[in-house]
């Protein structure tokens, strides 16, 4: 019901209380409910009198088969299905589901990738995240279909792969993508969020689940700020940019861009697979935004200043600091000092 509502409205001209009521066999007051969560959705929905609904900016909503046709076959043969949902709590709690507890496996397709090897990747998709959660448990702000929201489930053979470094190798392929896109001046803060001149454009969670005989799955989640409306933007604690505003005058589409992520992605894993970290060290050290500056590393309620060196052949970070050079595994850089 509402993804009919959706996709009706997406074209951002005005559409009669009336027809869309007939056409989705609703009465005019459950049309108005509808109407009402998207704007809980952080949609602009006009409605005036005598002409009805319309969401005022124009959805370039994702699109399955413009994201694969975009995509070589390669990298799609890598990845055994990619689902698209409206809405979901968060894209990485959906593949965690999937993951836990194989009743909620519903499609063949999940269950085939539980149940063969056939292909290493699994991709959700969604237009909107009721719970999308950033670093240290932060909100993820993300209004419909104003950005990208994506996350990877990818099994390993954690016996022969050392899973360190993984998610800065996933970083940056996301680069890579972005640069390939034309945005020329994006680079990465230690261990993978996405900047673009100081200011932050996106970032990747990252969860690793190990099993008994060796295997193992990650799930990457990855989110990337489009078109940010200023309502959002005022919810937002640190710098930040989004896309439209780094390729000022670019016609974004999501599909394009979306399919050139995961193209990105994708083979980044299987590289990952072959080679490990070693691969993608040059690439990190030409992205990373904060070598050789002065930064705080946050370590639960202990911050720690320092010069950053780069990061280590296992991707941790290098730290020059009053004791000495330490290397860290974990915690949150800032390039301010508070």
């Amino acid at each position: 019901m509402l993804d009919d509502l959706i996709k009706r409205l997406a074209d951002g001209h005005f559409h009669s209380g009336q027809a869309i009521a007939v056409d989705l066999g609703l009465t005019r007051a459950a049309v108005w409910k509808q109407v009402s969560k998207l704007k809980q959705m952080g949609l602009n929905v006009d409605s005036v009198r005598g002409r009805g609904y319309r969401i005022r900016q124009k959805l370039d909503l994702l699109n399955l088969e413009k994201i694969q046709t975009t995509m070589s076959a390669s990298a799609q043969s890598l990845i055994k299905s990619i689902k698209i949902h409206t809405v979901v709590d968060s894209s990485s709690a959906y593949l965690k589901q999937l993951l836990q507890y194989p009743e909620r496996r519903v499609d063949s397709a999940a269950e085939q990738y539980f149940c063969d090897d056939s292909a290493p990747g699994y991709v959700c998709l969604t237009e909107y995240q009721t719970q999308g959660r950033g670093r240290r448990g932060r909100d993820w702000q993300a209004p419909f279909g104003s950005s990208l929201c994506f996350s990877l489930l990818w099994r390993f053979d954690l016996s022969s792969v050392a899973i360190n470094g993984l998610s800065l190798a996933l970083g940056v392929a996301l680069i890579r993508a972005l640069r390939d896109y034309g945005a020329k001046e994006v680079g990465l803060k230690w261990p993978n969020d996405i900047y673009w001149q100081q200011k932050k454009l996106g970032g990747i969670l990252f969860e690793v689940f190990a099993e008994q005989g060796g295997d193992g799955y990650i799930i990457a989640g990855v989110g990337l700020n489009i078109l940010m409306s200023a309502q959002i933007a005022q919810k937002i604690d640190q710098p930040w940019i989004d896309l439209t505003q780094v390729l000022p005058g670019k016609s974004i589409c999501r599909n394009t861009l979306a399919a050139k992520l995961l193209e990105y992605s994708s083979l980044a894993m299987q590289e990952f697979s072959n080679g490990g970290f070693d691969s993608f060290s040059e690439h990190w050290q030409e992205f990373d935004i904060c070598r050789d500056q002065s930064v705080s590393l946050q370590m639960g309620d202990n911050k720690i200043m320092g010069i950053a060196r780069g990061v280590d052949s296992q991707g941790q970070l290098i730290l020059d600091t009053e004791q000495g050079r330490k290397v860290y595994a974990s915690g949150e850089v800032s390039l301010r000092f508070e």
